[in-house]
């Protein structure tokens, strides 16, 4: 924990709490301890929560089956698509765990899958007054898109199946969320309103629709500049903020907390001995 600390620039503590959530969530213990250089480092590069980015992490593992070798990449991505608008990494984090169950039951994972959501969020933040509720928006556009209701009207208004696009695109390795997408916008006709209402009664499901419709070049520019962004990303920012003054001054904290932890933990092994 001392090690992992000092590198990721986290107490032991946030460290230790970090990997208590991970395998009381039910990931195996060495993969807990395999991903959390990269839950802390990230966490420093981010600003963010250091739970909350465990979470994260364990949604990617657990819902996008995403291993430990792959996690900081992934990370990456995630952070990169919170660098293009208003819906920054911290607030992905916390969404994360919701939308992971959505993509899993899409049978989507992996890398394609983080970008996929890190670009959609990104987009869906252009419809919303906050990030909480863009996730939100989402979520709903996710559980409806293959609920009886919106199967039946779209057989019924527009003469899709959209059952079986989404589980065409499934069966061939395709992005069966953007299957779905560009399904919704040709039965729209790119969104009109009137096409949209027929598809859709959900209002906060066409506050997510109308803007990822309206900005879908802007989603697959946001989908491959985070795919291509990589773990490199996360090392860059590491690095940036690790001069910060703010930061020196906790890295200070931390040796000095882990210097007294050392200690200690050296006099109780010392009576141990002596006992």
């Amino acid at each position: 924990m001392l090690v992992t600390g000092t590198a990721t620039n986290q107490f032991a503590s946030d460290i230790q709490a970090a990997q208590g959530f991970l395998v009381a969530a039910g990931q195996d213990y060495k993969e807990a301890q395999a991903n959390l250089l990269t839950i802390g480092r990230t966490a420093t590069a981010t600003g963010s929560d250091i739970l909350d980015v465990s979470k994260a992490s364990f949604t990617l593992s657990d819902s996008l089956k995403i291993d430990p070798s792959q996690m900081k990449s992934a990370m990456g991505i995630l952070v990169q698509a919170g660098k293009e608008g208003n819906f920054e990494f911290k607030d992905m984090a916390k969404n994360l765990p919701v939308l992971g169950a959505q993509f899993q039951a899409l049978k989507m994972g992996g890398k394609e899958a983080a970008a996929t959501m890190g670009a959609a969020l990104q987009i869906a933040r252009k419809g919303a007054a906050t990030s909480d509720e863009a996730a939100n928006n989402m979520n709903n556009f996710l559980a409806k898109i293959l609920s009886p209701e919106t199967l039946k009207k779209a057989k019924k208004n527009f003469g899709v199946d959209l059952y079986k696009i989404v589980t065409t695109a499934q069966k061939k390795g395709k992005n069966p969320f953007e299957a779905a997408m560009h399904s919704v916008m040709k039965m729209t006709k790119n969104g009109d309103q009137k096409l949209l209402g027929e598809l859709f009664g959900d209002m906060q499901v066409q506050n997510f629709v109308r803007p990822m419709i309206q900005n879908w070049k802007e989603y697959q520019r946001i989908k491959a500049t985070s795919l291509g962004a990589g773990s490199a990303v996360i090392d860059r920012d590491f690095a940036n903020i690790t001069k910060d003054n703010a930061e020196r001054l906790k890295q200070l904290r931390i040796q000095a907390s882990n210097a007294s932890l050392s200690f200690w933990s050296g006099l109780a092994t010392c009576f141990e001995c002596r006992a």
